[in-house]
C-alpha cells in the first residue's frame, strides 16, 4: 500500500500500488500528496528535514513527540537527536549539535509538526536515504552545491583497484557522496567549508550508515591533508566557480593548488560547472604529462 496525506486535514489516505489514485481527500476535498512532495510543501529546512528523517529511521516515535507541549518540540528534537549524534560522531558533536539548534530557533514550531506527521506515516525506512537524496536534489539549485549521480560515484568506484581498508581522502567533500560511496569499505576522510553543507552531509551520512567522525567542517586550501597521510585515493569535485569569484584563491593559484596537492594518490574529481572543463584538462595534462598519478579521470 501507498500512503499519501492531505494537505488541509492531514488525513491519511492508503491506495494499493497501481491503483488509479484521486488527488482530493475523501474527507474534506483538499488536495493529496504523496510523502516527497508533502515534505517539500512543510517549509521546514533541509538540515532539519534530515534530522527528523534521522531520528524516524533509528526508530525513534516522532509520534509520541507530537503529544507534547508544542513549544518544547526544538528542545526535545535537540535532545534525542544529540544522542544519536553521540553514538555516530563523537569527534564533533559540539560543532554539529550547535548547528542544528541555531537552525532550529530558526524553525516554527507548525513546520516541525507538519514535518512530525507526514515523517510518521513512512513504513519502510529503508527507503530513507534516498528519499532524503531526492529532496536535496529538488531544493538546491545547479551549481550552488555538487551532489554526484549514484551512477557517477559508482563508475568512479570502478574505475579504481583498491585495496581493502584503502585511505580515501575527498577534500571540496560538499554532500559527501563520495564518503556514502567509499565509507562503507574503506577509510574516509573529508572537508567541506560551508557549514550548513557540512552539517546535511554529515547526517546523510548517518543516515547512510557510514561514520562521519573523519567528515570536518573546514577549508581545505588551509587544512590540506590534515592527517598527514599517504591516500590511496583522491577524489573531489573542485568549485573553480567558487574560486573565480574568491580572491583569497584566484583561479591561476587554484590550478597551481591543484597540480600541487592532487598527486599524492591517483585523483578522480569531476568540475561543478561547464566552464570548468577547460581547467580540469589544463591540470590533467600536466599530471599525466609528468606521470604523477595512476589514473586521472574528468566526468
Amino acid at each position: 500500500m501507498e500512503k499519501r496525506i492531505c494537505r488541509d486535514c492531514r488525513n491519511i489516505i492508503q491506495f494499493s500500488y497501481g491503483e488509479n489514485q484521486d488527488t482530493t481527500c475523501p474527507r474534506c476535498g483538499g488536495q493529496v500528496y504523496d510523502i516527497f512532495h508533502t515534505i517539500l510543501n512543510t517549509g521546514a529546512s533541509r538540515l532539519i528535514i534530515g534530522c527528523v528523517l534521522l531520528l524516524k529511521k533509528e526508530g525513534y516515535p516522532i509520534v509520541e513527540i507530537q503529544n507534547q507541549d508544542k513549544t518544547k518540540y526544538a528542545d526535545i528534537l535537540l535532545d534525542l537527536l544529540s544522542r544519536v549524534i553521540y553514538k555516530r560522531n563523537k569527534n564533533n558533536i559540539e560543532l554539529l549539535s550547535q548547528k542544528i539548534k541555531s537552525t532550529l530557533e530558526n524553525t516554527g514550531v507548525n513546520e516541525i509538526l507538519r514535518l512530525f506527521r507526514v515523517i510518521e506515516i513512512i513504513e519502510d525506512v529503508s527507503e530513507i536515504p534516498a528519499l532524503f537524496d531526492k529532496i536535496l536534489i529538488r531544493q538546491y539549485k545547479v551549481g550552488e552545491v555538487s551532489i554526484p549521480l549514484n551512477e557517477v560515484t559508482n563508475l568512479i568506484s570502478a574505475l579504481v583497484n583498491l585495496p581493502d581498508e584503502a585511505l580515501i581522502y575527498n577534500p571540496f567533500g560538499g554532500l559527501a557522496s563520495f564518503g556514502i560511496e567509499f565509507g562503507k569499505k574503506h577509510q574516509y576522510f573529508g572537508q567541506e567549508i560551508n557549514d550548513e553543507v557540512w552539517a546535511i552531509a554529515t547526517i546523510r551520512l548517518m543516515l547512510n550508515e557510514v561514520s562521519p567522525n573523519s567528515f570536518f567542517n573546514e577549508d581545505p586550501v588551509e587544512n590540506w591533508n590534515r592527517s598527514n597521510k599517504k591516500f590511496d585515493l583522491i577524489v573531489s569535485s573542485i568549485p573553480y566557480g567558487a574560486f573565480k569569484r574568491n580572491e583569497k584563491l584566484p583561479i591561476n593559484e587554484a590550478l597551481n593548488f591543484t597540480i600541487k596537492n592532487f598527486i599524492e594518490g591517483p585523483s578522480l574529481f569531476q568540475p561543478t560547472l561547464d566552464n570548468d572543463i577547460k581547467y580540469t584538462e589544463i591540470i590533467g595534462n600536466y599530471l599525466v604529462k609528468n606521470g604523477l598519478p595512476d589514473k586521472f579521470t574528468s566526468l
